[in-house]
């Protein structure tokens, strides 16, 4: 069996602070799960690397964090670790180079920072925060754009879109709905949905030239509330729109129904196509999150739980669904077969909205590749506060 790594006096004693408490049930379950955690050396640099990170904040984050391995057959991730932030998070997106989460607690939104201009995480696992608008109205939805150039605010009567090179605001998009969700497409165009159904203003809209002040590009009157909106990676500009009363549509750029997606029963939550644009997974509150092919509209995966399936996020061969109230299902995804397998299951609670970062860590920190897998940093916001996660990549080194 390898050798542990030598290992300074204070980073053992923090780390045995966490494992401790939980030591005794999880040696009695899963002693040769147990045995392999504290003799893989990749795993200790891992652990270390958070640990030394949080050793300031390390009484909030032992109040909040569990090991979370009972149910592992093997280490595949590791302690969700809250972020220390000025403000309560309700709402969180990331950037598409993983630098920067956007993060709102209802009345203003600012920007968290994750990581340096090289990518290095930030250190103390405190990122830099500040504010770039502050409103009176409440942020229910945010995106930015495909280039990171430009950070679009959902709220009550208006759209504000920040550009992120000065995080000034750039244009006030208003037509006097409360809008919900919003999504950049591929032409640059800003797509928006609405709880609200009208019959003359509309609760689909499309914004064009957003970056030269915004125009009215397409008004959509849609039946039923949107409660999820996502653009598509294709250059067609066309994007996904889940509602409700469970419909979910695929709509062209100029806002017309293409294809009709049919699975759900109750509210479609949450909608991410995947990097090829060839798929999109969903998620519901009828308990099940489903993949559908774009171009023939058939589910060709379903997953269930026995909880509302909240959030989906999908990169580097992962798929993780966030499951109300307590849960995120991690699928890793067999490129030989296209089918996904139930990796393992990791305790955050409340799970709301889920990203994963762009940017795949090897070694806990930026370093030198160290392990057959790199793992994926993965944020969500739980609880009113930003938490963050390590998981193992389905690729190997």
């Amino acid at each position: 069996m390898p050798s542990l790594p030598a290992l300074p006096r204070d980073t053992v004693l923090v780390l045995l602070s966490f494992v401790a408490p939980c030591v005794a049930p999880v040696v009695t379950c899963c002693s040769s799960m147990w045995r392999r955690l504290f003799n893989d050396p990749h795993v200790w640099r891992l652990a270390i690397a958070r640990l030394q990170a949080s050793k300031a904040g390390r009484t909030r984050i032992r109040a909040h964090a569990a090991v979370l391995i009972a149910k592992c057959p093997e280490l595949n991730y590791f302690l969700p670790l809250p972020l220390q932030q000025s403000a309560p998070c309700r709402y969180m997106v990331l950037s598409p180079d993983g630098r920067y989460a956007a993060v709102t607690d209802g009345i203003s939104v600012r920007i968290e920072v994750l990581a340096d201009a090289n990518g290095e995480s930030e250190s103390h696992n405190v990122p830099r925060s500040f504010t770039v608008l502050e409103t009176k109205c409440a942020k229910t939805g945010m995106t930015f754009s495909r280039d990171g150039k430009m950070l679009a605010c959902a709220s009550s009567g208006c759209i504000d879109v920040i550009d992120t090179a000065s995080w000034s605001l750039h244009v006030r998009l208003n037509n006097g709905l409360s809008w919900h969700k919003v999504a950049f497409l591929s032409d640059g165009a800003l797509a928006s949905g609405s709880e609200n159904v009208t019959e003359d203003g509309g609760n689909l809209v499309i914004w064009d030239a957003v970056r030269d002040q915004g125009r009215l590009r397409a008004i959509g009157v849609m039946r039923f509330k949107i409660k999820c909106i996502a653009g598509s990676p294709a250059a067609d500009a066309s994007f996904a729109c889940g509602h409700k009363n469970g419909a979910l549509h695929i709509f062209n750029a100029h806002g017309a129904i293409v294809k009709d997606l049919v699975g759900h029963t109750r509210t479609v939550t949450d909608v991410k196509y995947t990097s090829d644009a060839r798929s999109l997974v969903s998620t519901s509150s009828d308990l099940t999150a489903k993949v559908f092919g774009v171009e023939t509209g058939a589910c060709t995966h379903s997953f269930s739980a026995d909880k509302p399936f909240m959030s989906v996020d999908l990169r580097h061969g992962l798929l993780l669904l966030a499951c109300w109230t307590n849960e995120v299902h991690v699928y890793a995804l067999d490129g030989a077969t296209g089918q996904y397998a139930l990796r393992t299951i990791v305790h955050v609670e409340n799970p709301w909205t889920l990203h994963i970062s762009p940017v795949l860590l090897h070694d806990g920190g930026g370093g030198a590749a160290t392990g057959k897998r790199p793992a994926a940093e993965v944020f969500c916001n739980s609880e009113n506060a930003m938490v963050k996660f390590l998981v193992r990549t389905a690729a190997a080194r």
